[in-house]
């Protein structure tokens, strides 16, 4: 005859909300920590790179020669503007201008400041052209924009006030042909060390604008403290007091041969803020040799 005997089992054990919470402070301040070690470790790379530039970034003293740069500009006339400046553009088509798609996105916030100033105009209210042959109000000629096509294009914040954006680039398709050759693109990307130049305008939101070509070069990616993304690389800002700014947003960054022609490399997209002590931060640029050939080559295509 056999017997069975019941052996009492445990139970899960009550609830704590009490010692849950400190778990999870405590996971919290450990995660926290990392971050910040991590950060500090991305900032203090970034410096000492930009203290061992193999030159020193400045304006240039005799711009090139550059009528494929053009000015965006833009409309309002429910609120009463007309004619004011937005970023740069590069012709790379008959019909077709380069540019940063970070121009176009409707999407960004506006700080509550800056919406209470009457002459902030959202950008969704921008009626945007092309302006080819000046960056000023009335010059040059005046170019109405069809269509803007981007490589989803996506805006995602990383942190602090640093912004990495996904696919910074956009291809403006005008509505008639522009009577002047593009730019030529490169066959070979930039590489750490090279000496480029970047086009933009200054100052940054006057209509007394100006095209300014800073002469800089190609730095390690570990300057722009992980605000880069695979399609981008970095180059140098200048330490005066005229530096790479909003103006330079769709710029060209390009290569002069030996044989004194210009090739297109990439399009300024954004500085590589929020590196604590850094009065010129790196700037951040999109390839347009490799990552986005596909895309340019569609967007050129009839």
């Amino acid at each position: 005859m056999s017997t069975s005997t019941t052996v009492d089992t445990p139970g899960p054990a009550p609830f704590d909300p009490v010692h849950t919470a400190n778990q999870l402070a405590k996971q919290i301040d450990e995660l926290t920590a990392q971050r910040d070690a991590a950060r500090e470790a991305a900032y203090a790379a970034a410096k000492e790179v930009l203290a061992n530039l193999p030159m020193t970034p400045q304006i240039a003293s005799a711009p090139v020669t550059a009528p494929w740069m053009t000015a965006l500009r833009w409309d309002c006339p429910a609120r009463g503007f007309h004619d004011r400046a937005g970023g740069v553009g590069v012709l790379i088509g008959e019909r077709h201008v380069l540019t940063a798609a970070h121009i176009f996105d409707t999407t960004l916030p506006i700080p509550p400041a800056l919406e209470k100033d009457p002459r902030f105009v959202p950008f969704s209210e921008h009626e945007r052209f092309v302006q080819i042959g000046a960056f000023t109000p009335g010059g040059g000629e005046r170019y109405e924009i069809v269509d803007v096509r981007t490589a989803a294009f996506d805006n995602a914040t990383a942190y602090d006030r640093s912004t990495v954006a996904l696919n910074d680039i956009a291809v403006v398709i005008l509505d008639r042909p522009v009577p002047q050759a593009p730019v030529r693109r490169a066959n070979t990307p930039a590489a750490i060390g090279d000496k480029v130049s970047l086009l933009g305008a200054t100052p940054q939101m006057s209509d007394a604008r100006r095209l300014v070509q800073v002469d800089t070069c190609v730095i390690d990616p570990v300057a722009g403290a992980g605000h880069q993304r695979d399609d981008e690389f970095c180059v140098a800002n200048t330490p005066g007091p005229v530096r790479i700014d909003s103006g330079f947003s769709g710029g060209g960054l390009f290569r002069i041969t030996d044989s004194d022609e210009v090739e297109l490399l990439g399009v300024c997209s954004r500085g590589a803020g929020g590196i604590p002590d850094l009065a010129s931060p790196p700037v951040i640029v999109v390839d347009t040799v490799g990552a986005h050939t596909r895309f340019l080559d569609d967007a050129l295509r009839p």
